[in-house]
């Protein structure tokens, strides 16, 4: 799905997003307090997510019952 996304499909991207979108807000929530301040660092991760979806390695890793991307940093 992510060499799909990277390549240009538009739906691939899209799948992506929504898969991982309510787990970054819940967690984001979690951490912040605010639904507005999650509200505004799920924009910031999802579009960090976007921008560097081509550096991904491939690696899942789980965190608190949660898959994490982890890209090459």
């Amino acid at each position: 799905m992510v060499d799909k996304a990277t390549s240009g499909d538009k739906n691939a991207l899209e799948i992506l997003i929504i898969s991982v979108q309510d787990i970054v807000f819940n967690l984001s929530l979690r951490m912040l307090g605010t639904f507005a301040d999650a509200e505004d660092a799920t924009q910031d991760i999802l579009l960090k997510m976007i921008t560097h979806l081509s550096s991904f390695r491939g690696k899942v890793h789980l965190l608190h019952g949660y898959s994490v991307l982890q890209p090459i940093t």
